[in-house]
C-alpha cells in the first residue's frame, strides 16, 4: 500500500523530497490520529454491542454534555500555553516558562470550577431531556477536571516541541486502555456493565492518560525552568477568546446534533445515531491523514505561492482523499447493513440510513480535499472562521427544524447539509482568494490559469 502511494505521489505529485516528507507525515502524528479514530471506533462498537441501544444512548448523551462543558473548562488555555511556552523555550527564557506554566494552571483551576458549576446547573433540567441519565452524567462530570488537566499538559508538551509525546496520552494511551478494560471485563470476565459503569471506565482511563502525560512532562520540562523564579505573563484572557470560539464551533459541528436529538428523542435513537455518526467517520479517515501530511508542505510554499503550485498540491490531496473516501462509502453502501448486523446485532440496523447520509457528506468533503487546511496555511484563517460560524449556525437551525418530525434521520440530514454548506463556502473562498478550484482536478485548472497568464 505504501509503495503504491509513493508511486502515485512520484508520478503526479511534487518532487521526490516533498513526496518523502508527505509519507513521513502520514506515518507520524497523522498516523496517530488515524490510530486514535480506529481505536475510538473499536471502543464504541464494543460498548454499543454490550450496552444495547438504550444504555449506549445514555452514555453517548452524557459524553456529549461533558464535551460541551469542556469548551468552558479548557477555555482556550492549552493552545495559548503551547504558543507562549514554545516562544519562551526558543529564547531560553526559563523564568517566563515557569510563569506561563503557573498561569496556565491558575486559569485552568478557574475555568474548571466554572464548568463544574454550569454542569451542576444541568441537573435540574435533566428531567425534560429524554436521553438524560443522572448517575451516568454525575460520573461523567469527573471528566471535566481530568480532561482539562490532560489538555493543558499536552499543550505544554507541544510547546516543548514534543509533538509525538503530546499526542500519545489522549490519542493512544486512553483509547487502548479503555478498549482493553472493556474487552477484558465484558468478554473475559463476563461482566454486565451499565452506562454509569462504562462511564467510570472512561474516567479511569482518562486519569491513566493524565498520569502518563504528567510523567512525560516531568521528563521533558527543562530543569532550569523548574528552578527559575516564575515571571508572571501579561493577562491572557483576551488572547484566549479566538481559541474558545474555535472550540465552540468544533463542538457544535461534532456534538450539537447528539444533544439536540437526546433532548427530544429516546435514548435508543441517540444510541443508534451515535453508531451511525462514528461509522460514517470511516469515510473521513483519508482526509484526516492526508491533511496532516500535506499541511507542512502547504505552509512551506508561503502565502504568495503561485496558483499552479497550490493547485498541484491540493489536486493531489483531493485525489487521494476522494479515492479513499469513495472506497469507504461504497463499502458502507454495499455491505453496511450486513456489517452492522454482524458486529452489533440486528437491533442496530436502523442506524444504516443515517450512516449513509452522513457518509455521503463525508464523501463530498473528501472530494473537496484539504481546503480548510490550505486556506489556514495561506493566512486566510479569519475567513475560514466566518465559514465555520455559518456552518455551525446552519447546523443548529436545521437540527431544530428536522429532528422533531424525522428524529435521527433528520439529525443526519441537518448535519450533512451543514457539512455541505461548509465545503461550498470554503471552495468558493479558495477560488476567490487563491485562484485555485477545489477538488481532484485543481492542478489542471491551475495550470490552465497559469498558462493563460503567461
Amino acid at each position: 500500500m505504501t509503495g503504491a502511494l509513493a508511486a502515485l505521489l512520484e508520478r503526479f505529485g511534487p518532487h521526490g523530497d516533498v513526496t518523502r516528507r508527505i509519507l513521513r507525515g502520514l506515518a507520524g502524528v497523522g498516523g496517530l490520529g488515524i490510530l486514535h479514530r480506529v481505536l475510538g471506533l473499536g471502543v464504541a462498537l464494543v460498548l454499543a454491542r454490550h450496552l444495547g441501544t438504550y444504555a449506549y444512548g445514555q452514555y453517548a448523551f452524557a459524553t456529549s454534555l461533558v464535551a460541551m462543558l469542556a469548551v468552558v473548562s479548557t477555555f482556550g488555555v492549552p493552545p495559548v500555553t503551547m504558543r507562549e511556552l514554545a516562544r519562551h523555550h526558543e529564547n531560553a527564557d526559563f523564568g517566563r516558562m515557569a510563569g506561563q506554566v503557573r498561569a496556565g494552571w491558575t486559569y485552568t483551576f478557574i475555568t474548571v470550577a466554572l464548568a463544574l458549576a454550569v454542569g451542576l446547573l444541568v441537573l435540574p433540567a435533566g428531567g425534560w431531556m429524554a436521553a438524560f441519565d443522572r448517575p451516568t452524567y454525575l460520573v461523567a462530570l469527573a471528566l471535566v477536571p481530568a480532561g482539562a488537566a490532560l489538555a493543558l499538559i499536552c499543550g505544554q508538551l507541544q510547546g516543548l516541541r514534543q509533538a509525538i509525546q503530546s499526542s500519545l496520552p489522549s490519542l493512544v494511551v486512553q483509547p487502548i486502555a479503555m478498549l482493553l478494560l472493556v474487552v477484558g471485563l465484558v468478554l473475559l470476565a463476563g461482566a454486565k456493565l451499565s452506562a454509569a459503569q462504562a462511564m467510570a471506565l472512561n474516567v479511569a482511563t482518562t486519569l491513566l492518560a493524565l498520569v502518563f502525560a504528567w510523567s512525560r512532562l516531568r521528563h521533558y520540562f527543562p530543569k532550569e525552568a523548574r528552578a527559575a523564579d516564575p515571571i508572571a505573563p501579561d493577562p491572557q484572557w483576551p488572547i484566549v477568546l479566538p481559541f474558545v470560539l474555535l472550540a465552540g464551533l468544533s463542538f457544535i459541528n461534532g456534538r450539537a446534533d447528539v444533544i439536540m436529538l437526546g433532548a427530544i428523542a429516546t435514548p435508543d435513537d441517540v444510541g443508534l445515531y451515535r453508531v451511525a455518526f462514528q461509522g460514517a467517520q470511516l469515510v473521513g479517515f483519508p482526509l484526516l491523514a492526508i491533511g496532516s501530511a500535506f499541511a507542512p508542505e502547504v505552509a512551506a510554499l508561503g502565502r504568495k505561492a503561485r496558483p499552479e503550485a497550490l493547485g498541484r498540491l491540493l489536486g493531489l490531496g483531493a485525489t487521494l482523499t476522494g479515492l479513499g473516501a469513495l472506497l469507504a462509502f461504497l463499502g458502507a453502501f454495499v455491505a453496511g447493513k450486513w456489517a452492522i448486523a454482524f458486529v452489533l446485532g440486528t437491533v442496530y440496523i436502523p442506524a444504516w440510513l443515517p450512516l449513509m447520509i452522513l457518509a455521503a457528506a463525508n464523501l463530498v468533503t473528501g472530494l473537496f480535499g484539504p481546503v480548510g487546511m490550505l486556506l489556514n496555511m495561506q493566512g486566510h484563517e479569519r475567513r475560514t472562521l466566518h465559514a465555520g460560524i455559518f456552518s455551525a449556525v446552519a447546523n443548529v437551525v436545521l437540527n431544530a427544524i428536522l429532528i422533531p418530525p424525522y428524529g435521527m434521520v433528520g439529525a443526519a440530514a441537518a448535519t450533512a447539509a451543514s457539512m455541505l454548506a461548509w465545503n461550498l463556502s470554503l471552495g468558493l473562498l479558495l477560488r476567490r482568494q487563491t485562484g485555485v478550484w477545489p477538488g481532484p482536478f485543481a492542478w489542471l485548472a491551475s495550470r490552465g490559469a497559469g498558462a493563460a497568464g503567461q
